[in-house]
C-alpha cells in the first residue's frame, strides 16, 4: 500500500466513556456530528464490564435529561439514577482494553509505510542540521527527535538505524 487509504475504507469509531445515559448521549451525539464511521464499537464502559469487574454505581446526574431512556432502555429503576464512571477502572486495565479494540482496526501495512516515510523524513532533517553547526545555529546532538512510544508500534519494522519511531538524536 502506498499513500493515504482510501476515503471509502473502513472506519471504525471506538469509543469509551461512562455507563450512564450522559455516556452513550455523548457517543452518539458524535457519531452523528461527525457523520464518517463505518462502524462503532464501545469500548468501554459496558454492561458487561460493570458486572464482570463488579464495579459499584455512584448516584446519577438528576439533571440528566438523558436519564429516563436510558434507564429503560437498559432496565434500570428511573427512580433511582445511578451510573458508573471509567475512571473507576485500574489505569492500566483501561489502557489494555483500549489499546486491544484499537488494534483490530489498525491497518498495519499502511502503519508501516507511514512509518517508513517518516524515518526517510526524519534522516532527511538530520542531515540538514548536521549540517548546520556554527556561530549562533545549532550544532552538533544539540536538538533530539524522539518519536512516539506506544504497544500499537511495537511490531512495526524498525528502520535502518534500529529506531522504530525513525528518529534518533541528531549527531
Amino acid at each position: 500500500m502506498s499513500g493515504p487509504r482510501p476515503m471509502d475504507a473502513p472506519r471504525c469509531c471506538c469509543t469509551w466513556g461512562d455507563w450512564d445515559g450522559s455516556g452513550e448521549g455523548v457517543e452518539r451525539d458524535w457519531v452523528a456530528r461527525t457523520g464518517c464511521w463505518s462502524g462503532v464499537e464501545r469500548v468501554l464502559l459496558t454492561r458487561d464490564q460493570v458486572e464482570e469487574y463488579g464495579l459499584l454505581p455512584t448516584a446519577g446526574k438528576a439533571a440528566d435529561p438523558r436519564w429516563a431512556a436510558w434507564a429503560r432502555r437498559h432496565g434500570y429503576d428511573r427512580r433511582r439514577l445511578v451510573r458508573w464512571e471509567v475512571e473507576v477502572l485500574d489505569a492500566a486495565e483501561l489502557q489494555r482494553l483500549v489499546l486491544a479494540a484499537v488494534e483490530r482496526h489498525v491497518d498495519r501495512q499502511a502503519l508501516a509505510v507511514v512509518v517508513a516515510e517518516e524515518a526517510r523524513q526524519c534522516a532527511a532533517l538530520s542531515a540538514f542540521v548536521s549540517g548546520w553547526a556554527g556561530p549562533g545555529r545549532l550544532g552538533a546532538g544539540a536538538m533530539t527527535m524522539a518519536g512516539p512510544s506506544s504497544p500499537a508500534l511495537e511490531s512495526v519494522p524498525e528502520s535502518a538505524s534500529g529506531d522504530p519511531a525513525g528518529c534518533a538524536e541528531v549527531r
